[in-house]
């Protein structure tokens, strides 16, 4: 019996690539027409704003272009997986298309794209104890993004952990994330004090101490789905661990620090349920590059198997959203 292979997605062809991109558009663009409305928080807000719907999804292609281009760019650029592999993105996609809270959600995107870019900034400062600059405009953004949604400062700490994974902490560089981090929020601060407007330090840092635990035991589907991903994903990330010596060092470390910070986005998805949507993107990014890993590298057929598994699930998933409404 043929073994089966992940060869045409990998290194697909044209013809592959002009298909899988007709069927994203088509799954996409029948949610617009099959979905009588915009569901989600963001969407709606957009739409009482009086702008164009039309416009909202035309820059919601765009920035899910721009963040495949950066995600595929961020892989090969780190060395991420050893070879070139159109895997990641072709997750990615998967995740944005079949999720419900990214189909619509210009916001999470957007946060996506400018999180990429600190991320950039971040993993150039491998081994380098003096990247002051790289951490500076690193903190900077986080910090930016946190200025709309509080809940993005709980990724520092993480990005701290992370210098120390790569070999990149010292006073230096932690003072000057520490100041990427403050500038935004003095600033904000500093305008509304010159027009009279008294605020705290930052009023809207106590959302980070309101966690909204929840679990939907009410949507048996979902919770399924749930389930059986999970172990789809602690199966790849064995077979990830187990080969990660075959990779270079300064690979290990990048890997080691984007399983941390998707450890701490699942985390923050299970305390702050009620901001989810936001770090949904980050999560689809982080596990798209982790899962493309052995999906890429690792040649035994239970791999395969379980890739068709988990494209199928989210298949269950896209179809169980309009049978399950």
């Amino acid at each position: 019996m043929k073994t089966p292979s992940l060869h045409a997605l990998i290194k697909p062809g044209l013809s592959t690539f002009i298909l899988l991109l007709i069927t994203y558009l088509a799954i996409w663009g029948g949610h617009l027409l099959w979905w009588p409305y915009f569901s989600d928080a963001s969407s709606t807000l957009l739409i009482d704003s009086g702008w164009s719907p039309v416009y909202h999804v035309l820059a919601l292609l765009f920035l899910v272009a721009i963040n495949s281009v950066l995600l595929r760019r961020f892989v090969l650029h780190f060395s991420i997986i050893r070879i070139k592999s159109f895997l990641p993105v072709f997750l990615f996609l998967v995740f944005t298309v079949t999720w419900p809270e990214l189909r619509m959600d210009l916001y999470a995107h957007l946060f996506l794209t400018a999180f990429l870019l600190s991320l950039e900034f971040f993993f150039g400062m491998f081994r380098n104890r003096t990247a002051v600059e790289q951490s500076f405009l690193g903190s900077l953004i986080i910090s930016l993004l946190s200025l709309v949604e509080p809940l993005y400062l709980l990724i520092i700490p993480i990005v701290w952990t992370g210098f120390l994974i790569l070999k990149s902490l010292s006073l230096r560089t932690w003072l000057a994330s520490l100041t990427g981090l403050a500038i935004p929020w003095i600033f904000f601060n500093a305008y509304f004090w010159s027009k009279g407007i008294f605020t705290e330090v930052a009023p809207e840092l106590v959302l980070l101490l309101q966690p909204t635990l929840y679990f939907p035991v009410h949507n048996p589907q979902f919770l399924v789905f749930i389930g059986l991903i999970s172990g789809s994903v602690i199966i790849l990330l064995i077979g990830l661990f187990r080969k990660i010596l075959d990779d270079s060092i300064q690979t290990r470390k990048y890997i080691y620090v984007l399983f941390l910070l998707m450890m701490a986005i699942i985390l923050f998805l299970v305390v702050y349920q009620q901001n989810a949507a936001r770090f949904l993107p980050l999560l689809a990014f982080f596990l798209a590059i982790l899962l493309a890993h052995p999906f890429s590298l690792l040649k035994p057929a239970i791999y395969p198997i379980l890739f068709y598994c988990i494209i199928a699930l989210h298949l269950f998933l896209l179809i169980s959203q309009y049978l399950f409404i």
